[in-house]
Protein backbone atom coordinates (compact mmCIF):
# COMPACT_ATOMS: atom_id res chain seq x y z
CA UNK A 1 0.00 0.00 0.00
CA UNK A 2 2.75 2.46 0.98
CA UNK A 3 4.78 1.64 -2.13
CA UNK A 4 1.71 2.37 -4.24
CA UNK A 5 1.36 5.65 -2.34
CA UNK A 6 4.99 6.44 -3.15
CA UNK A 7 4.38 5.80 -6.87
CA UNK A 8 1.34 8.10 -6.85
CA UNK A 9 3.37 10.95 -5.37
CA UNK A 10 6.39 10.28 -7.55
CA UNK A 11 4.34 10.28 -10.77
CA UNK A 12 2.43 13.40 -9.75
CA UNK A 13 5.83 15.11 -9.55
CA UNK A 14 7.09 13.65 -12.84
CA UNK A 15 3.99 14.60 -14.81
CA UNK A 16 4.14 18.12 -13.42
CA UNK A 17 7.81 18.68 -14.34
CA UNK A 18 8.12 16.67 -17.58
CA UNK A 19 6.84 18.05 -20.90
CA UNK A 20 7.58 14.90 -22.89
CA UNK A 21 5.35 12.24 -21.33
CA UNK A 22 4.14 9.73 -23.90
CA UNK A 23 1.54 7.67 -21.98
CA UNK A 24 -1.25 8.28 -19.39
CA UNK A 25 -0.27 8.38 -15.73
CA UNK A 26 -2.37 5.33 -14.80
CA UNK A 27 -0.63 3.18 -17.41
CA UNK A 28 2.79 4.48 -16.34
CA UNK A 29 2.09 3.49 -12.74
CA UNK A 30 1.16 0.01 -13.90
CA UNK A 31 4.41 -0.23 -15.91
CA UNK A 32 6.59 0.92 -13.01
CA UNK A 33 4.88 -1.49 -10.63
CA UNK A 34 5.24 -4.41 -13.05
CA UNK A 35 8.85 -3.60 -13.94
CA UNK A 36 9.89 -3.28 -10.31
CA UNK A 37 8.32 -6.65 -9.52
CA UNK A 38 10.57 -8.40 -12.08
CA UNK A 39 13.91 -7.23 -10.69
CA UNK A 40 15.94 -9.42 -8.27
CA UNK A 41 13.81 -10.16 -5.21
CA UNK A 42 16.25 -8.76 -2.65
CA UNK A 43 16.53 -5.53 -4.67
CA UNK A 44 12.75 -5.27 -4.99
CA UNK A 45 12.37 -5.80 -1.24
CA UNK A 46 14.99 -3.13 -0.51
CA UNK A 47 13.37 -0.59 -2.84
CA UNK A 48 9.95 -1.11 -1.24
CA UNK A 49 11.41 -0.73 2.25
CA UNK A 50 13.19 2.53 1.33
CA UNK A 51 9.96 3.76 -0.32
CA UNK A 52 8.09 3.07 2.94
CA UNK A 53 10.70 5.04 4.92
CA UNK A 54 10.42 7.81 2.35
CA UNK A 55 6.65 8.11 2.73
CA UNK A 56 6.90 8.08 6.53
CA UNK A 57 9.60 10.76 6.36
CA UNK A 58 7.42 12.92 4.10
CA UNK A 59 4.49 12.54 6.50
CA UNK A 60 6.43 13.67 9.57
CA UNK A 61 8.33 16.52 7.84
CA UNK A 62 5.02 17.95 6.63
CA UNK A 63 4.43 18.98 10.26
CA UNK A 64 7.49 21.26 10.13
CA UNK A 65 7.60 22.39 6.51
CA UNK A 66 5.30 24.70 4.56
CA UNK A 67 6.71 23.66 1.17
CA UNK A 68 4.45 21.90 -1.29
CA UNK A 69 4.76 18.11 -1.41
CA UNK A 70 5.88 18.45 -5.03
CA UNK A 71 8.90 20.58 -4.07
CA UNK A 72 9.86 18.48 -1.05
CA UNK A 73 9.61 15.33 -3.16
CA UNK A 74 11.78 16.74 -5.94
CA UNK A 75 14.46 17.92 -3.49
CA UNK A 76 15.10 14.32 -2.49
CA UNK A 77 16.90 13.68 -5.81
CA UNK A 78 19.82 15.58 -4.30
CA UNK A 79 19.35 14.24 -0.76
CA UNK A 80 22.50 13.63 1.26
CA UNK A 81 20.79 10.47 2.50
CA UNK A 82 21.93 8.18 -0.33
CA UNK A 83 19.08 5.61 -0.12
CA UNK A 84 16.53 8.38 -0.83
CA UNK A 85 18.47 9.90 -3.75
CA UNK A 86 19.10 6.42 -5.21
CA UNK A 87 15.41 5.58 -4.83
CA UNK A 88 14.52 8.62 -6.93
CA UNK A 89 17.20 7.94 -9.54
CA UNK A 90 16.12 4.31 -9.84
CA UNK A 91 12.54 5.30 -10.63
CA UNK A 92 13.72 8.10 -12.93
CA UNK A 93 15.65 5.50 -14.95
CA UNK A 94 12.67 3.12 -15.22
CA UNK A 95 10.40 6.03 -16.08
CA UNK A 96 12.57 7.07 -19.03
CA UNK A 97 12.74 3.61 -20.64
CA UNK A 98 9.01 2.99 -19.96
CA UNK A 99 7.99 6.38 -21.38
CA UNK A 100 7.39 5.06 -24.91
CA UNK A 101 4.29 4.49 -27.02
CA UNK A 102 4.45 0.70 -27.18
CA UNK A 103 1.73 -1.81 -26.51
CA UNK A 104 3.08 -4.18 -23.87
CA UNK A 105 3.16 -7.82 -24.98
CA UNK A 106 1.37 -10.15 -22.57
CA UNK A 107 3.04 -13.37 -21.40
CA UNK A 108 1.06 -16.61 -21.21
CA UNK A 109 -0.19 -17.38 -17.71
CA UNK A 110 0.23 -21.13 -18.21
CA UNK A 111 2.00 -23.34 -20.69
CA UNK A 112 1.40 -27.02 -21.34
CA UNK A 113 4.60 -29.03 -21.82
CA UNK A 114 4.71 -32.29 -23.61
CA UNK A 115 4.92 -35.07 -21.03
CA UNK A 116 8.16 -36.95 -21.65
CA UNK A 117 8.91 -40.05 -19.60
CA UNK A 118 12.30 -41.21 -20.82
CA UNK A 119 15.99 -41.10 -20.03
CA UNK A 120 17.72 -38.45 -22.15
CA UNK A 121 21.31 -38.75 -23.31
CA UNK A 122 21.85 -35.03 -22.74
CA UNK A 123 19.88 -32.30 -20.99
CA UNK A 124 21.19 -28.80 -21.76
CA UNK A 125 20.31 -25.98 -19.37
CA UNK A 126 20.34 -22.65 -21.20
CA UNK A 127 19.79 -22.01 -24.92
CA UNK A 128 22.34 -19.26 -25.54
CA UNK A 129 25.30 -19.74 -27.92
CA UNK A 130 26.92 -22.47 -25.80
CA UNK A 131 23.70 -24.42 -25.28
CA UNK A 132 22.38 -24.04 -28.82
CA UNK A 133 25.59 -25.23 -30.53
CA UNK A 134 25.71 -28.20 -28.14
CA UNK A 135 22.05 -29.05 -28.81
CA UNK A 136 22.42 -28.97 -32.58
CA UNK A 137 25.65 -30.98 -32.70
CA UNK A 138 24.47 -33.65 -30.25
CA UNK A 139 21.15 -33.97 -32.08
CA UNK A 140 22.98 -34.42 -35.40
CA UNK A 141 25.09 -37.14 -33.78
CA UNK A 142 21.93 -39.09 -32.93
CA UNK A 143 21.65 -38.42 -29.20
CA UNK A 144 18.34 -37.90 -27.39
CA UNK A 145 18.53 -34.23 -26.36
CA UNK A 146 16.39 -31.80 -24.35
CA UNK A 147 16.82 -28.05 -23.78
CA UNK A 148 15.64 -26.25 -20.63
CA UNK A 149 15.19 -22.47 -21.03
CA UNK A 150 14.00 -19.98 -18.39
CA UNK A 151 12.66 -17.65 -21.08
CA UNK A 152 10.37 -18.50 -23.94
CA UNK A 153 10.31 -19.03 -27.67
CA UNK A 154 9.21 -15.65 -29.00
CA UNK A 155 6.28 -15.93 -31.38
CA UNK A 156 6.08 -12.19 -32.06
CA UNK A 157 8.20 -10.75 -34.86
CA UNK A 158 7.26 -7.17 -33.99
CA UNK A 159 9.61 -6.72 -31.01
CA UNK A 160 12.03 -3.99 -32.02
CA UNK A 161 15.69 -4.35 -30.97
CA UNK A 162 16.57 -2.41 -27.79
CA UNK A 163 12.90 -1.52 -27.22
CA UNK A 164 10.96 -1.51 -23.95
CA UNK A 165 9.11 -4.66 -25.01
CA UNK A 166 12.40 -6.41 -25.68
CA UNK A 167 13.65 -5.41 -22.23
CA UNK A 168 10.54 -6.87 -20.58
CA UNK A 169 10.31 -10.04 -22.64
CA UNK A 170 13.93 -11.02 -23.37
CA UNK A 171 16.09 -9.63 -20.56
CA UNK A 172 16.60 -11.38 -17.24
CA UNK A 173 15.06 -9.32 -14.41
CA UNK A 174 13.61 -6.99 -17.10
CA UNK A 175 17.10 -5.56 -17.63
CA UNK A 176 17.68 -4.42 -14.04
CA UNK A 177 20.66 -6.16 -12.45
CA UNK A 178 23.46 -4.49 -10.54
CA UNK A 179 26.51 -5.39 -8.51
CA UNK A 180 27.29 -4.23 -4.99
CA UNK A 181 30.73 -3.44 -3.59
CA UNK A 182 33.05 -0.56 -4.41
CA UNK A 183 31.39 -0.25 -7.82
CA UNK A 184 27.70 -0.49 -8.76
CA UNK A 185 27.93 -2.02 -12.22
CA UNK A 186 24.61 -2.45 -14.00
CA UNK A 187 24.53 -5.40 -16.37
CA UNK A 188 22.06 -7.36 -18.47
CA UNK A 189 21.60 -11.04 -19.28
CA UNK A 190 19.40 -12.75 -21.81
CA UNK A 191 16.38 -14.72 -20.56
CA UNK A 192 14.83 -15.89 -23.81
CA UNK A 193 15.18 -18.69 -26.34
CA UNK A 194 18.59 -17.99 -27.88
CA UNK A 195 19.96 -16.30 -24.76
CA UNK A 196 22.28 -13.33 -25.01
CA UNK A 197 22.60 -13.67 -28.80
CA UNK A 198 19.04 -12.34 -29.12
CA UNK A 199 19.68 -9.07 -27.26
CA UNK A 200 23.32 -8.16 -27.83
CA UNK A 201 24.78 -6.17 -30.71
CA UNK A 202 26.14 -9.25 -32.50
CA UNK A 203 29.70 -7.94 -32.80
CA UNK A 204 32.03 -10.82 -33.65
CA UNK A 205 35.67 -11.43 -32.76
CA UNK A 206 37.67 -14.59 -33.27
CA UNK A 207 39.15 -15.87 -30.01
CA UNK A 208 42.45 -13.93 -29.69
CA UNK A 209 45.71 -15.90 -29.93
CA UNK A 210 46.77 -14.86 -26.42
CA UNK A 211 43.53 -16.25 -24.96
CA UNK A 212 43.88 -19.56 -26.81
CA UNK A 213 47.48 -19.81 -25.61
CA UNK A 214 46.42 -19.07 -22.01
CA UNK A 215 43.68 -21.73 -22.12
CA UNK A 216 46.09 -24.23 -23.65
CA UNK A 217 48.68 -23.77 -20.90
CA UNK A 218 46.40 -23.38 -17.87
CA UNK A 219 43.72 -25.96 -18.72
CA UNK A 220 45.76 -28.26 -21.01
CA UNK A 221 43.21 -27.53 -23.74
CA UNK A 222 44.03 -29.63 -26.80
CA UNK A 223 44.55 -27.84 -30.16
CA UNK A 224 44.18 -24.39 -28.58
CA UNK A 225 45.89 -22.40 -31.30
CA UNK A 226 44.58 -20.35 -34.20
CA UNK A 227 45.92 -22.71 -36.91
CA UNK A 228 44.05 -25.71 -35.48
CA UNK A 229 40.92 -23.59 -34.89
CA UNK A 230 40.92 -21.96 -38.33
CA UNK A 231 38.54 -24.43 -40.00
CA UNK A 232 36.07 -24.16 -37.11
CA UNK A 233 36.17 -20.37 -37.16
CA UNK A 234 35.31 -20.52 -40.87
CA UNK A 235 32.38 -22.88 -40.30
CA UNK A 236 30.96 -20.62 -37.58
CA UNK A 237 31.47 -17.49 -39.68
CA UNK A 238 29.59 -19.09 -42.55
CA UNK A 239 26.77 -20.31 -40.28
CA UNK A 240 26.31 -16.84 -38.75
CA UNK A 241 26.88 -14.83 -41.96
CA UNK A 242 29.72 -12.83 -40.34
CA UNK A 243 29.90 -9.67 -42.43
CA UNK A 244 30.72 -5.97 -42.49
CA UNK A 245 28.26 -3.14 -43.10
CA UNK A 246 27.45 -2.54 -46.80
CA UNK A 247 29.54 0.27 -48.24
CA UNK A 248 28.08 3.70 -47.51
CA UNK A 249 25.65 2.36 -44.86
CA UNK A 250 27.79 2.56 -41.72
CA UNK A 251 26.07 4.65 -38.99
CA UNK A 252 27.43 8.18 -38.66
CA UNK A 253 27.91 7.77 -34.91
CA UNK A 254 30.25 4.89 -35.75
CA UNK A 255 32.23 6.94 -38.28
CA UNK A 256 32.83 9.52 -35.55
CA UNK A 257 35.13 7.00 -33.85
CA UNK A 258 36.99 6.33 -37.08
CA UNK A 259 37.35 10.06 -37.78
CA UNK A 260 38.63 10.90 -34.29
CA UNK A 261 41.04 7.96 -34.24
CA UNK A 262 42.46 8.82 -37.66
CA UNK A 263 43.10 12.41 -36.59
CA UNK A 264 44.95 11.19 -33.50
CA UNK A 265 46.76 8.39 -35.32
CA UNK A 266 45.09 5.70 -33.17
CA UNK A 267 44.23 2.15 -34.23
CA UNK A 268 40.56 1.73 -35.16
CA UNK A 269 38.61 -1.12 -36.76
CA UNK A 270 35.15 -1.93 -38.02
CA UNK A 271 34.02 -5.03 -36.16
CA UNK A 272 31.98 -7.49 -38.28
CA UNK A 273 28.60 -8.75 -37.05
CA UNK A 274 26.51 -11.89 -37.27
CA UNK A 275 24.08 -10.25 -39.66
CA UNK A 276 22.56 -11.16 -43.02
CA UNK A 277 22.00 -7.99 -45.04
CA UNK A 278 19.21 -7.79 -47.60
CA UNK A 279 21.64 -6.63 -50.28
CA UNK A 280 24.92 -4.73 -50.75
CA UNK A 281 23.10 -1.37 -50.80
CA UNK A 282 21.02 -1.81 -47.65
CA UNK A 283 21.69 -1.79 -43.90
CA UNK A 284 18.48 -3.77 -43.33
CA UNK A 285 18.41 -7.52 -42.81
CA UNK A 286 18.32 -10.19 -40.11
CA UNK A 287 20.57 -10.54 -37.08
CA UNK A 288 21.77 -14.14 -37.25
CA UNK A 289 21.05 -15.08 -33.65
CA UNK A 290 20.82 -18.63 -32.30
CA UNK A 291 17.08 -18.77 -33.11
CA UNK A 292 17.87 -17.91 -36.73
CA UNK A 293 20.65 -20.51 -37.02
CA UNK A 294 21.46 -23.45 -34.72
CA UNK A 295 18.19 -23.47 -32.78
CA UNK A 296 16.17 -23.14 -35.95
CA UNK A 297 17.81 -26.35 -37.22
CA UNK A 298 17.31 -28.01 -33.84
CA UNK A 299 13.56 -27.29 -33.80
CA UNK A 300 13.07 -28.26 -37.45
CA UNK A 301 14.58 -31.66 -36.64
CA UNK A 302 12.14 -32.23 -33.77
CA UNK A 303 14.25 -30.92 -30.92
CA UNK A 304 12.53 -30.79 -27.53
CA UNK A 305 12.46 -27.55 -25.49
CA UNK A 306 11.03 -26.84 -22.05
CA UNK A 307 10.43 -23.06 -22.14
CA UNK A 308 9.52 -20.83 -19.17
CA UNK A 309 11.37 -23.46 -17.13
CA UNK A 310 13.97 -22.59 -14.51
CA UNK A 311 16.33 -25.33 -13.33
CA UNK A 312 16.42 -25.51 -9.52
CA UNK A 313 18.73 -28.43 -8.71
CA UNK A 314 20.65 -31.40 -10.09
CA UNK A 315 21.12 -34.72 -8.33
CA UNK A 316 23.06 -37.77 -9.47
CA UNK A 317 21.35 -40.98 -8.41
CA UNK A 318 21.60 -44.54 -9.76
CA UNK A 319 23.84 -43.57 -12.70
CA UNK A 320 21.62 -40.77 -13.94
CA UNK A 321 21.03 -37.07 -13.33
CA UNK A 322 17.66 -35.91 -12.06
CA UNK A 323 17.02 -32.31 -13.08
CA UNK A 324 14.39 -30.53 -10.99
CA UNK A 325 12.90 -27.36 -12.53
CA UNK A 326 10.00 -24.97 -12.11
CA UNK A 327 7.48 -24.38 -14.91
CA UNK A 328 4.42 -22.14 -15.14
CA UNK A 329 2.37 -25.13 -13.97
CA UNK A 330 4.61 -26.11 -11.04
CA UNK A 331 7.62 -28.33 -10.39
CA UNK A 332 8.78 -31.02 -12.79
CA UNK A 333 11.68 -33.49 -13.03
CA UNK A 334 13.42 -35.17 -15.97
CA UNK A 335 16.37 -37.57 -16.07
CA UNK A 336 19.48 -37.72 -18.21
CA UNK A 337 22.79 -39.54 -18.54
CA UNK A 338 24.60 -36.22 -18.98
CA UNK A 339 23.97 -32.53 -18.24
CA UNK A 340 25.48 -29.50 -19.94
CA UNK A 341 25.28 -26.25 -17.96
CA UNK A 342 25.03 -23.18 -20.17
CA UNK A 343 23.01 -20.93 -17.88
CA UNK A 344 25.30 -17.90 -17.95
CA UNK A 345 27.92 -16.31 -15.71
CA UNK A 346 25.50 -16.02 -12.79
CA UNK A 347 23.07 -18.88 -13.47
CA UNK A 348 25.55 -21.73 -13.91
CA UNK A 349 27.49 -21.30 -10.64
CA UNK A 350 24.23 -20.58 -8.80
CA UNK A 351 22.82 -23.92 -9.96
CA UNK A 352 26.03 -25.75 -9.00
CA UNK A 353 25.79 -24.26 -5.51
CA UNK A 354 22.09 -25.01 -5.05
CA UNK A 355 22.82 -28.62 -6.05
CA UNK A 356 25.74 -28.88 -3.57
CA UNK A 357 28.05 -29.76 -6.45
CA UNK A 358 30.56 -26.99 -5.82
CA UNK A 359 31.53 -24.57 -3.08
CA UNK A 360 33.89 -22.59 -5.30
CA UNK A 361 31.50 -21.87 -8.16
CA UNK A 362 30.72 -18.16 -8.40
CA UNK A 363 33.49 -17.15 -5.97
CA UNK A 364 35.30 -15.32 -8.75
CA UNK A 365 33.97 -13.92 -12.03
CA UNK A 366 34.93 -10.94 -14.16
CA UNK A 367 33.15 -8.32 -16.21
CA UNK A 368 34.27 -5.65 -18.66
CA UNK A 369 33.24 -2.48 -16.79
CA UNK A 370 32.52 0.56 -18.95
CA UNK A 371 32.32 4.27 -18.34
CA UNK A 372 30.13 6.28 -20.71
CA UNK A 373 29.97 9.76 -22.20
CA UNK A 374 27.13 11.44 -24.10
CA UNK A 375 28.55 13.54 -26.92
CA UNK A 376 26.72 16.41 -28.62
CA UNK A 377 27.78 17.37 -32.15
CA UNK A 378 26.75 20.21 -34.45
CA UNK A 379 25.80 17.67 -37.14
CA UNK A 380 23.42 14.70 -37.21
CA UNK A 381 25.03 11.45 -36.04
CA UNK A 382 21.98 9.53 -34.79
CA UNK A 383 18.82 8.06 -36.35
CA UNK A 384 15.93 5.87 -35.19
CA UNK A 385 17.13 2.69 -36.89
CA UNK A 386 20.81 3.09 -36.03
CA UNK A 387 21.18 0.18 -33.61
CA UNK A 388 24.67 -0.35 -32.17
CA UNK A 389 27.54 1.17 -34.20
CA UNK A 390 30.37 -1.13 -35.27
CA UNK A 391 33.69 0.71 -34.91
CA UNK A 392 35.99 0.12 -31.96
CA UNK A 393 39.21 1.96 -31.13
CA UNK A 394 41.94 -0.47 -30.05
CA UNK A 395 44.91 1.88 -29.58
CA UNK A 396 45.15 1.05 -25.86
CA UNK A 397 43.94 -2.56 -26.05
CA UNK A 398 43.75 -4.96 -24.34
CA UNK A 399 43.57 -2.67 -21.29
CA UNK A 400 41.14 -0.10 -22.75
CA UNK A 401 38.87 -0.06 -25.80
CA UNK A 402 36.39 2.54 -27.07
CA UNK A 403 33.08 2.08 -28.85
CA UNK A 404 29.57 3.47 -29.32
CA UNK A 405 26.55 2.19 -27.41
CA UNK A 406 22.82 2.02 -28.18
CA UNK A 407 21.75 5.67 -28.40
CA UNK A 408 17.98 5.70 -28.82
CA UNK A 409 16.03 8.51 -27.14
CA UNK A 410 15.08 6.55 -23.97
CA UNK A 411 18.71 5.50 -23.41
CA UNK A 412 19.90 9.05 -24.04
CA UNK A 413 17.40 10.34 -21.47
CA UNK A 414 18.67 7.84 -18.89
CA UNK A 415 22.29 8.79 -19.64
CA UNK A 416 21.45 12.48 -19.07
CA UNK A 417 19.64 12.05 -15.73
CA UNK A 418 22.53 13.62 -13.81
CA UNK A 419 22.20 16.81 -15.86
CA UNK A 420 18.75 18.21 -14.96
CA UNK A 421 19.62 21.65 -16.35
CA UNK A 422 19.86 20.04 -19.82
CA UNK A 423 16.64 18.05 -19.36
CA UNK A 424 15.09 19.02 -22.70
CA UNK A 425 18.28 18.58 -24.71
CA UNK A 426 17.56 14.99 -25.78
CA UNK A 427 14.11 15.73 -27.20
CA UNK A 428 15.40 18.78 -29.07
CA UNK A 429 18.77 17.50 -30.32
CA UNK A 430 18.81 13.69 -30.04
CA UNK A 431 19.84 13.32 -33.68
CA UNK A 432 23.05 15.18 -32.86
CA UNK A 433 23.80 13.03 -29.78
CA UNK A 434 25.24 9.57 -29.16
CA UNK A 435 26.52 7.53 -26.21
CA UNK A 436 30.16 6.39 -26.29
CA UNK A 437 32.00 4.11 -23.87
CA UNK A 438 35.46 3.24 -22.60
CA UNK A 439 35.68 -0.45 -21.70
CA UNK A 440 38.45 -1.99 -19.62
CA UNK A 441 39.90 -5.46 -19.21
CA UNK A 442 39.71 -5.84 -15.42
CA UNK A 443 42.04 -7.18 -12.77
CA UNK A 444 39.36 -6.97 -10.06
CA UNK A 445 36.62 -9.57 -9.77
CA UNK A 446 33.17 -10.32 -8.45
CA UNK A 447 31.43 -13.06 -6.51
CA UNK A 448 27.95 -14.48 -6.10
CA UNK A 449 26.37 -14.42 -2.64
CA UNK A 450 23.34 -16.47 -1.62
CA UNK A 451 21.11 -14.54 0.79
CA UNK A 452 18.81 -16.24 3.29
CA UNK A 453 15.07 -15.94 2.46
CA UNK A 454 15.77 -14.72 -1.10
CA UNK A 455 15.82 -16.75 -4.28
CA UNK A 456 17.99 -14.50 -6.45
CA UNK A 457 21.74 -14.37 -5.75
CA UNK A 458 23.38 -11.05 -4.90
CA UNK A 459 26.42 -10.18 -7.01
CA UNK A 460 29.26 -8.17 -5.52
CA UNK A 461 32.14 -6.65 -7.46
CA UNK A 462 35.38 -4.98 -6.47
CA UNK A 463 37.38 -2.83 -8.85
CA UNK A 464 41.14 -2.88 -8.27
CA UNK A 465 43.18 0.32 -8.15
CA UNK A 466 44.43 -0.53 -11.62
CA UNK A 467 40.83 -0.84 -12.83
CA UNK A 468 39.96 2.58 -11.41
CA UNK A 469 43.04 4.12 -13.02
CA UNK A 470 42.19 2.55 -16.38
CA UNK A 471 38.59 3.80 -16.18
CA UNK A 472 39.90 7.30 -15.42
CA UNK A 473 42.43 7.09 -18.24
CA UNK A 474 39.76 5.67 -20.54
CA UNK A 475 37.37 8.53 -19.77
CA UNK A 476 40.09 11.09 -20.48
CA UNK A 477 41.24 9.46 -23.74
CA UNK A 478 37.65 8.90 -24.92
CA UNK A 479 36.87 12.58 -24.35
CA UNK A 480 40.01 13.51 -26.28
CA UNK A 481 38.90 11.23 -29.12
CA UNK A 482 35.38 12.70 -29.28
CA UNK A 483 36.62 16.31 -29.20
CA UNK A 484 39.00 15.46 -32.05
CA UNK A 485 35.99 14.13 -33.96
CA UNK A 486 34.09 17.42 -33.53
CA UNK A 487 32.07 16.97 -30.31
CA UNK A 488 30.89 20.34 -28.94
CA UNK A 489 29.72 19.19 -25.50
CA UNK A 490 30.44 16.09 -23.41
CA UNK A 491 28.35 14.68 -20.54
CA UNK A 492 30.21 11.95 -18.60
CA UNK A 493 28.15 9.30 -16.82
CA UNK A 494 29.71 10.26 -13.48
CA UNK A 495 28.51 13.65 -12.37
CA UNK A 496 31.26 16.17 -11.61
Amino acid sequence: YLYSNFLDRYLAMKYQEDDFVEIPIKEMKSRLHAHQSQIPDYLSFGIRMVAVLFILYMFFTRLFSFKEDFLRFREKRESKFTPFSNLMKFHDSIFEVANVKEGIIEFPKSLAHKKVDCLFDFVIIGSGPGGSVSAKKLQEAGFKVCLIESGNIQKEDNISPFSYNEMLSKYKHAGISTTFGNANITYVEGATFGGGSEINSGLYHRTPDEILSYWGKKYKLVDADSDKMEKYFKIIEQDLCISHFPKGQIPRASLVLEDGANKLGWEVQEVPRWFKYNNSQSSSGIKMTMTQTYLKNYLENGGLVYEFSKAKSLKFYKKKWNINFNTLKGESTISSKNVILSAGTIGTPQLLRLSNLSRKAGKRFQMHPTIKVVALFDKDVNQKSMGVPVHQVKEFAPDISFGCSISSKPYLRVAMLDYPAQKGLVDKKWEKMAIYYAMITPTGNGSIINLPYFEDPLTSYKLSERDKNNLAKGLKKLSQLLISAGAKELYPSIKG
